[in-house]
């Protein structure tokens, strides 16, 4: 019973030991053959990364050219607040002149400033959601993009802030048409206006250090991925290194194993009568 017991034992081991030697052959012939092309697989992406963070970093541009236009655009608008309020207080004659500003020239300005940050608060959603992805991969270097004010919602926050802004105009400019016994109601519409204008210039503002910070992330994930990309293939060299010596070490144990499984079969305890 012993000899038979140790026999099966000793063919066990010898077929256990082939199957992991094949298998270590078979993990070290792949690891050889496709570390290259994992190795290329990792640049390409890390390149495609670099371009999608570049491309990033021309939106946030393009927004940020889109906010510093706005901004003069409010700046233009306070200027004839400011202007049109003093306009009244000085001379009657210039109602006729202002209504046409009141009500024709400032709207149009509110709504052209609308329209503007609009198609930026569109492309900040394309661009939040680029570097959200980006920086929800897996293993990616840096922290995941988590920013407290999302660009898209403060330029929203500006665009919907204007929203009363025709409506006061067009306020002023009835004000105006009345008579002129109403110039100081008008001047209080004037005053409530300047007080909107510079909320409006305040949500820019906080909008406008929004999008530094996104271009600051921006410009350190473009530097990371460089790093990455430069630092591959000696990462990836390291890493076919360790395997096939992982692969080599298991083989070896393998062997270590059939021995033992033929040194059972050949040492195994003959039975009486045999």
């Amino acid at each position: 019973m012993k000899s038979r017991l140790a026999l099966l034992t000793g063919i066990l081991l010898i077929l256990s030991a082939s199957l992991g030697l094949l298998l270590s052959l078979a993990g070290l012939s792949a690891t050889l053959r496709f570390a290259p092309r994992v190795a290329d697989t990792l640049q390409q992406q890390v390149s495609l990364a670099e371009e999608v963070i570049e491309t990033t970093a021309q939106g946030l541009e393009a927004a940020s050219q889109t906010l510093d236009a706005t901004r003069f655009t409010l700046q233009t608008l306070d200027q004839t607040v400011l202007t049109l309020s003093q306009a009244i207080t000085d001379t009657m004659p210039l109602l006729d002149t202002m209504e046409t500003v009141v009500g024709e020239d400032l709207p149009a300005t509110v709504l052209s400033t609308q329209a503007s940050l609009d198609s930026a608060q569109q492309s900040a959603r394309v661009i939040e959601g680029i570097l959200r992805t980006l920086t929800a991969i897996p293993f990616f270097p840096g922290d995941p993009y988590r920013p407290e004010v999302p660009l898209s919602v403060a330029l929203g926050n500006v665009s919907r802030s204007m929203n009363d802004l025709p409506q006061s105009f067009r306020t002023m400019q009835d004000s105006l048409q009345r008579s002129s016994a109403n110039l100081a109601t008008v001047q209080i519409e004037i005053q409530n206006m300047q007080r909107k204008v510079a909320e409006v210039e305040s949500s820019l503002q906080q909008a406008q250090i929004v999008l530094s910070q996104y271009q600051q992330t921006a410009q350190t994930l473009y530097y990371q991925l460089v790093s990455l990309r430069l630092a591959l293939p000696e990462i990836t060299r390291w890493a076919t290194l360790f395997l096939a010596l992982f692969w080599i070490w298991l083989a070896t144990a393998q062997i270590g194993l059939m021995t033992q499984g033929l040194d059972l079969i050949r040492r195994r305890p003959t039975e009486p009568g045999s």
